[in-house]
């Protein structure tokens, strides 16, 4: 089972991280109730679709999107956790329609979100 937060990226280990896929990010982290394009990421860093899969690729060893769509997966993985909230709220917080969520949810940790709130949520709240 995953935790919330992989810490498996360079910025997270320290290594200083490509600028133009800083500001990428920035905007993904700032866009986690929908989501984003190639188009719209890859017009932000002035880049090529190409070019901002490899940057990607050698960030965080996955193309933008995908990791867009795991900083989605650990807010709502972070909103579980910490917040009362239904699980149709999250989802609808972090931009995902009804059987897409739960699907990608359960390939990325292990768990369904009410399995993985059973075992981790709401301990902070108390």
């Amino acid at each position: 089972m995953l935790p919330c937060s992989h810490g498996n990226s360079k910025l997270e280990r320290g290594v200083a991280m490509n600028p133009k896929v800083r500001v990428v990010v920035q905007l993904m982290k700032s866009n986690l109730h929908r989501k984003l394009t190639l188009d719209e990421v890859a017009e932000v860093a002035g880049l090529g679709h190409s070019r901002l899969n490899d940057l990607f690729k050698s960030e965080f060893d996955n193309a933008p999107l995908q990791h867009h769509k795991i900083l989605r997966l650990q807010k709502a993985c972070d909103l579980l956790e910490n917040t009362f909230w239904r699980v149709d709220r999250i989802r609808l917080e972090v931009g995902y329609d009804h059987s897409h969520f739960f699907k990608d949810f359960k390939a990325h940790f292990g768990l369904t979100p009410s399995q993985y709130r059973a075992g981790h949520g709401n301990a902070n709240l108390s």
